[in-house]
This record gives structure tokens, C-alpha cells and sequence, in this order.
């Protein structure tokens, strides 16, 4: 980091009064302000001070050209994704790739996960939008695909993946206090979101629904006293609530522990009869 004029100067000083010009005297010691050795000193200190910034900046352009290198980690693969400028024309010189203008406004991504799948493959899955929402045929494949390809490593794929959020199913008996009985419902109905919504955001997107976070999630809510855990279904919004994955079933003496959703992303059971306001029974003890 750059020292300060006065700093640099103070330094000349140190060093001249470790000689024999420590007679000589600078205006900071009560010396002539026009003397031609205080005059020399400060004019160092400018020049010095100058260089030490372009040195910082210097420093500062070359580590992020390295940390934008060609890595090929995870990380970043998902810190060029997000920097993806809906629109934009990427260019390349000198080895980065690079946009004219850096716009923050036309970042279209706003969720993002990456995962190796084997085979030399990485599996990115993105969303965009405050709350995740996927991207249109025209942003995934006509914007997205083309700007990750030049990124693309020899001899590796991309699996760009963008859909609709995952749907869960949970079946629960829920046995709470009596004067909970106005509001028990929409509370337990907000946890479970709330855990959704945990598991569908910032770093977390694309976790895990896993069966014991769930259960930990409703026995959590104020006048909750027990739960009975019955049912939880994942499936893939395109596909059929009958052909939904099971997770947990308490009949079938099933336990698969947890499950990454296909879209990174997941909400409450939306096939009617099967929501959140139908699967759920409350029963006050």
C-alpha cells in the first residue's frame, strides 16, 4: 500500500539524522521552508509517493488478471458465470477475456452452482432474479451457452442447466398446544419455506433437502410439540407428481437421507390436493 507524502518524508529524515547531515535542517525540524535540501526532499516524497500508487494499481491489475486465469476450479466457474453481461459482446486479448464496458446492471445471473459429474463434464446450474427464477430459451442458449463456451476447456462439456424450481411434497402429523390453534398452520407452513428458501439461495443454491433438516425445521416453530413425519416427495417440475422421487417414507420404512434438487432450487408441492395446506395434519393435544 502506498505510503502518504508526509510519510516518505519522514523517512528522509529518519535516515538523514542517522548521518552527518543530521545539521541540516527541514522545515518539519523548524528548517528554511525554502531551502534547497528541504526543497529536494519534498519533491521525493511526491515522486516517491506517485510511484507507490502506479506500483499498488500495478499489483492490483496482475492479481486479478492471475485470479481470472485459467483456473478451472468450481469457484471460478461460478465467478464468470455471474459476471456474464446479458447482451454484451465478450472479447478477447492478451490471453483474457474481457467486456469494454463492466456493467453490473446487465448481470444476468443471479444464482448459480457448479458441480463436477465425472467424465470430464461440469454441471452449472443458474438461475436469475431476486427470488430464483430460470432463464428464457434465448437467455440460456442464445446468451449464457455462447458466453461459457469460450471459457470451455479442451476435451471438457458443460451442462448448462436452467429450469423451473423442483416441487416437494411433506406428509406430517403435527401435534401442538391448543392456543397455537390460529396460527400453528401459517407458521408451519413459513418454517418449511423458510428452509426452502435456505437451501435455493447464495452459496447454498442447488443444496440439499435432507430429511432430518426438515423434521428440525417444523419441530422449531413456536407450539409445536411433536411431529410425525409421514411422507416427503421430490420431483422435477416437468415430471408428474406420481413419478415423484421418495426421500422419506415412514410405511415403506424408507430413509434416502437427502436429495439435490434438479433445478438447485425447490418450493412447496404445487399439484392441487398435494400442497402444503393439504398434506399437513394438525392435531392439538
Amino acid at each position: 500500500m502506498a505510503r502518504t507524502i508526509a510519510q516518505i518524508k519522514q523517512t528522509i529524515i529518519d535516515a538523514k539524522n542517522a548521518t552527518l547531515l543530521s545539521t541540516i535542517l527541514f522545515k518539519e525540524e523548524g528548517g528554511s521552508q525554502a531551502g534547497i535540501f528541504n526543497y529536494i526532499a519534498d519533491m521525493f516524497a511526491i515522486l516517491m509517493n506517485v510511484a507507490e500508487q502506479l506500483w499498488d494499481t500495478m499489483s492490483t491489475n496482475i492479481s486479478n488478471t492471475v485470479t481470472k486465469g485459467g483456473v478451472g476450479t468450481g469457484r471460478w466457474w461460478r465467478e464468470r458465470v455471474l459476471e456474464f453481461q446479458n447482451g454484451d459482446v465478450l472479447k478477447y486479448a492478451n490471453g483474457v477475456y474481457y467486456y469494454d464496458v463492466v456493467n453490473a446492471t446487465k448481470r444476468l445471473v443471479t444464482f448459480c452452482s457448479v458441480t463436477e459429474t465425472g467424465n470430464k463434464t461440469i454441471q452449472i446450474k443458474v438461475a436469475k432474479g431476486i427470488t430464483p427464477t430460470k432463464l428464457t430459451s434465448s437467455e440460456l442458449i442464445g446468451g449464457l451457452k455462447d458466453y461459457v463456451d469460450f471459457f470451455r476447456f479442451a476435451g471438457t462439456q458443460i451442462d448448462l442447466i436452467s429450469l423451473d424450481s423442483d416441487k416437494c411434497y411433506i406428509n406430517a402429523n403435527i401435534y401442538y398446544s391448543g392456543q397455537y390453534f390460529a396460527t400453528i398452520q401459517a407458521s408451519v407452513n413459513n418454517a418449511i419455506i423458510a428452509y426452502f428458501n435456505s437451501i435455493s439461495a447464495g452459496a447454498n443454491f442447488n443444496g440439499a433437502i435432507i430429511t432430518t433438516n426438515v423434521l428440525k425445521a417444523i419441530q422449531a416453530v413456536d407450539g409445536v410439540s411433536y411431529v410425525k413425519l409421514n411422507i416427503i416427495k421430490v420431483r422435477q417440475d416437468t415430471a408428474a407428481f406420481s413419478s415423484a422421487y421418495t426421500l422419506f417414507s415412514l410405511p415403506l420404512s424408507m430413509d434416502n437421507v437427502l436429495v439435490n434438487t434438479y433445478a438447485g432450487y425447490v418450493v412447496g408441492e404445487t399439484t392441487a390436493g398435494q400442497t402444503l395446506n393439504d398434506s399437513l395434519t394438525f392435531t392439538a393435544v
